[in-house]
C-alpha cells in the first residue's frame, strides 16, 4: 500500500474557492488603483492614456489568468492529497474489519463445536443444555453480525446492475430459509414476477427482513409474502409485502430504516443491522422500504414493504 506523506513538500494550507476568490478580488483592487494612479501620471496627452490604458488591461488579463492558475493548481493538489488519505484509510480500515472479522468467526465456531461436542457427550440436565445453548445463541449472534457488516460493505461499494425477476429470488427465500434458520419461521410465497434491476445482492435485502422479523417474534412466526405490480407518481413500481402476526413494528426498528447516514453516526438508534443493510441495498436500487403496523393498535402484526422500480423484460 502506498504511503501518503504526511507533510508534502507544498504543505497543506487549507486553500478553499472562497479563499481564492478572496485573494483575486484582493489582487484585482489593488491593481486597479495603483495601475490607473501610474497610468495617469505617465499620460502627458490622451492619446498615450488610451495605449497604456490597452496595454494595462491586457497585462491585468494574463496577471490574473498566471494567478488563477496557480492557486487552482494548489487547490487541485491538495485535495487530491486529501483524497489520497481518505483512500488509504478506508483501505486500512476494510483490511484491519476482513482481519478481526475472520479471527473472530474462526473462534465463533471453535466455541461452537466444542460447546455442541461438550452437548453430545456429557451427561446434562435439561436446565444445563439450556445455559450451554445461551453461549452457543450469542456466538451465533456475533457470527451473524460479522456477516452483515461485510455484506454493509459490500452494498455501500455499489456494483453494475442487471435485469433480475423478483420471484425465483422471493421463492428461494421461502423455500430455503425455514431450513437454515431453525427457529420456527414458516414462509408462504404465493408465487409472481416482477423484473426489476438488481445485482447478486438482491437475495440479501429479503434475508434481511426476515432475519428481522425472526429476532423480534416471540416464539415460530409465520410470514405471507406478496409480488405484486403497483404505480406511485406515474412509475411503474414491483411492491413486496411481507405480513403476518407473532411479531410486532417496533418504534426503533421503524427509525432504522429512517436513519440519516450522514446525521445518524455515534447514536445507537437500534442494534437491528439488518435493517440498515435492507436500506442500502433498496436505496441501491432506487427503491425504498418501510414497516407499518397492520391495525391501528399494531396488536395485528407488522408488514414490511419493499418497493422497487419496475422494468419491461
Amino acid at each position: 500500500m502506498k504511503r501518503v506523506p504526511d507533510h508534502p513538500g507544498t504543505g497543506l494550507t487549507g486553500l478553499t474557492a472562497a479563499k481564492i476568490v478572496l485573494i483575486y478580488v484582493f489582487f484585482g483592487v489593488i491593481w486597479i488603483l495603483t495601475s490607473d494612479l501610474l497610468v495617469s501620471r505617465l499620460s502627458p496627452n490622451s492619446t498615450i492614456y488610451t495605449t497604456l490604458s490597452i496595454a494595462k488591461g491586457w497585462m491585468f488579463i494574463l496577471a490574473t489568468s498566471v494567478l488563477l492558475y496557480l492557486l487552482i493548481r494548489r487547490y487541485a493538489a491538495e485535495r487530491n492529497e486529501i483524497e489520497a488519505r481518505l483512500q488509504e484509510a478506508r483501505a486500512r480500515a476494510e483490511l484491519y474489519l476482513d482481519l478481526m472479522g475472520h479471527d473472530i468467526t474462526n473462534m465463533n465456531q471453535a466455541g461452537i463445536g466444542f460447546l455442541e461436542l461438550a452437548q453430545e457427550q456429557l451427561k446434562l440436565s435439561d436446565e444445563d443444555r439450556q445455559l450451554i445453548a445461551i453461549p452457543q445463541h450469542s456466538l451465533r449472534n456475533s457470527t451473524r453480525l460479522i456477516e452483515y457488516v461485510r455484506k454493509l460493505q459490500r452494498a455501500s461499494a455499489g456494483g453494475a446492475l442487471r435485469p433480475v425477476d423478483l420471484g425465483p429470488a422471493l421463492g428461494s427465500l421461502a423455500t430455503e430459509y425455514p431450513a437454515q434458520d431453525g427457529r420456527g419461521i414458516t414462509i408462504s410465497y404465493a408465487g409472481g414476477s416482477c423484473h426489476v434491476m438488481a445485482n447478486d445482492m438482491l437475495p440479501d435485502l429479503f434475508t434481511g427482513i426476515i432475519d428481522s422479523i425472526s429476532r423480534r417474534s416471540a416464539g415460530p412466526a409465520a410470514v405471507d409474502v406478496r409480488l405484486e405490480r403497483t404505480e406511485a407518481g406515474g412509475v411503474q413500481y414491483c411492491r413486496v409485502v411481507f405480513e403476518g402476526s407473532g411479531w410486532s413494528c417496533p418504534p426503533q426498528a421503524k427509525e432504522a430504516l429512517a436513519y440519516d447516514r450522514l446525521k445518524g453516526y455515534g447514536k445507537t438508534v437500534d442494534r437491528d443491522i439488518s435493517m440498515y443493510l435492507v436500506r442500502e441495498l433498496a436505496e441501491n436500487y432506487r427503491g425504498s422500504v418501510y414497516m407499518e403496523d397492520r391495525a391501528a393498535d399494531g396488536q395485528d402484526g407488522c408488514r414490511y414493504v419493499v418497493l422497487l422500480p419496475a422494468i419491461e423484460k
